[in-house]
């Protein structure tokens, strides 16, 4: 039966050739080793290979089983804090980078740490001013429409007054018998023509069909009148 270690040394060598694959049950063997340095150095390296094979929620896992083996080493931090990178989760890549450059990990994983958290700033900076730009979109739109709302609201009144105002006038005139007649016997297509373009048309084509029909209702006054 192989050692743990020569099982890691094995899986040390496939990873080197990126045979990640088969690397990858081998380090999951020697991770049962007692010695602590053995085990986190191959869950990190199992964390390494899921990553790379695309699995990154047991990437993960790996991760933190290596940190829980050896919590005072940087390796498992950093491991993780690449896949948490990889996954876009930019504060948790930040968290678990600060933690692995407080326990003075070595010069070549502390510069690549170091260029991470550059990286990982940079883009939670960006998330965070898109964002900022899609609420003062949002917001914006929501201001545009209440205006909106308003001026329609505005323009509604103005318009019943103007029918009302219409409508008196309509009273007073005192139009002549024939004519009293024909606009009786008018009225209920006019009425019947007024619902059908009202329902037909949006609430900006109401009022247009509105104004359109007191502008016949108009005409037809003043023909009478001169006739």
């Amino acid at each position: 039966m192989q050692s743990s270690q020569s099982l890691h040394d094995r899986a040390e060598k496939l990873y080197a050739t990126r045979s990640y694959a088969e690397a990858l049950p081998l380090f999951t063997r020697a991770s049962a080793s007692s010695s602590i340095p053995l085990k986190r150095r191959c869950h990190a390296r199992r964390s390494a290979c899921l990553q790379l094979l695309g699995k990154h929620a047991k990437s993960i896992e790996a991760a933190t089983a290596s940190i829980d083996a050896d919590p005072a080493h940087a390796e498992g931090w950093a491991c993780r804090g690449t896949v948490q990178y990889g996954l876009r989760h930019h504060a948790e890549a930040l968290t678990d980078w600060a933690e692995a450059l407080s326990r003075a990990p070595p010069p070549p994983i502390a510069r690549a740490v170091r260029l991470g958290m550059q990286h990982a700033e940079a883009a939670a900076a960006a998330a965070r001013r898109a964002g900022q730009e899609r609420t003062a979109a949002r917001i914006r739109s929501e201001v545009q429409a209440e205006e909106l709302d308003a001026v329609e609201r505005r323009l509604e009144g103005q318009l019943e007054e103007e029918e009302e105002q219409l409508r008196a006038g309509e009273a007073r005139a005192a139009p002549a018998p024939a004519v009293v007649s024909v606009a009786e016997a008018e009225a209920p297509g006019r009425r019947a023509t007024q619902q059908l373009l009202l329902l037909g048309f949006g609430h900006v084509g109401r009022q247009f069909a509105r104004m359109i029909l007191r502008c016949l209702w108009c005409c037809r006054w003043y023909c009478c009148c001169w006739r």
